[in-house]
């Protein structure tokens, strides 16, 4: 499914009633992207948190060795990102970034994360999430 579009913001604001045509092209390969030395994102899972009604849980693992990484992670104004901690996965598997994600009001936001070494070199790619509320209103 090809979502690129939802993600692509225009430089300049569109005004409403204008027509506008767009074009790009997308390349599929078997392999994984180049990511120009940066830690490749495995994989990302969430769920409701149990014991904080009204938060979910996010667990990112990326193919990386332990170091002293930086998370920078954001949300639009509203969200509460909260419960933030990265750690080595045993075994020396890779590093994990955990935390909470409490939307307050909203019904959709995008939450960014990238890892980032103390001098401000990226360590790892954006990890770009979009969460909906769910249809019974929960998280």
């Amino acid at each position: 499914m090809d979502n690129i579009v939802t993600f692509w913001r225009p430089q300049d604001t569109l005004e409403a009633g204008s027509e506008h045509r767009f074009s790009y092209h997308i390349t599929w390969t078997l392999k994984a992207p180049n990511t120009d030395g940066l830690a490749q994102i495995l994989q990302s899972r969430s769920g409701r948190e149990h014991d904080r009604e009204g938060y979910r849980r996010y667990v990112i693992d990326l193919a990386m060795p332990y170091v002293d990484a930086i998370p920078a992670l954001s949300g639009p104004e509203g969200v509460d990102i909260t419960g933030v901690s990265v750690f080595a996965l045993p075994g020396g598997a890779g590093t994990r970034v955990t935390f909470l994600l409490g939307p307050g009001a909203l019904d959709a936001a995008d939450i960014r994360l990238s890892l980032r070494a103390p001098d401000e070199t990226p360590l790892s790619p954006v990890w770009l999430y979009r969460w909906t509320r769910a249809r019974d209103g929960g998280v």
